[in-house]
């Protein structure tokens, strides 16, 4: 099975379809801040992000695809915790973005065995990762809107095969070419 991941499109349509044709995915996952009325895209599984104030879907998902539980949400959903964390643990006030994906990585550890979750899936960073461990994956398919590194727009796809799990990050450039 073939699952697109996406996520912080904040309005970004035409790459959106674009994407969405070109990967022919079996299932797609929209991790929130949307832009624009998600119907336009087709049959999706989709939750609210922190820009995404009129939608009505929520704020996580949990999914099951053959045998494996796949655990969605917009990457704010945990934001307060994380900080409390780093307040917490540190003095310092300010954090780089890879010291922040690392307590990301491990809260998000203990949130997907609580939800005993082979994988999670989310957004709000911008920036794309993959990072596999012996009992779970932690995706975040960056931003086909507004990618992190000022030129490359993101997103991920995850191929569910019997027992295993394979992902990979795709981009393209910001003018969609």
């Amino acid at each position: 099975m073939k699952i697109l991941l996406i996520s912080d499109t904040h309005g970004a349509i035409q790459t959106t379809q674009d994407v969405i044709y070109e990967e022919k995915a079996d299932v797609v996952l929209h991790m929130g801040d949307v832009g624009f009325d998600p119907h336009y895209l087709g049959q999706i599984y989709y939750v609210k992000g922190n820009h995404d104030l009129l939608s009505v879907e929520p704020r996580e998902r949990l999914l099951i695809f053959g045998n494996k539980t796949v655990f969605m949400f917009h990457g704010d959903r945990y934001e307060k915790e994380i900080v409390e964390r780093l307040k917490g643990r540190y003095k310092e006030r300010w954090f780089d973005m890879e010291f922040c994906i690392e307590e990301y990585t491990e809260l998000l550890r203990d949130v997907g065995r609580k939800k005993k979750a082979d994988v999670i899936c989310f957004g709000h960073l911008h920036r794309p990762f993959i990072k596999s461990f012996s009992d779970l994956m932690i995706i975040n398919p960056g931003s086909l809107a507004i990618p992190y590194d000022g030129k490359n727009v993101s997103y991920a796809v995850l191929n569910i095969e019997g027992n295993q799990l394979y992902a990979q990050l795709k981009y393209r450039m910001c003018d969609g070419k």
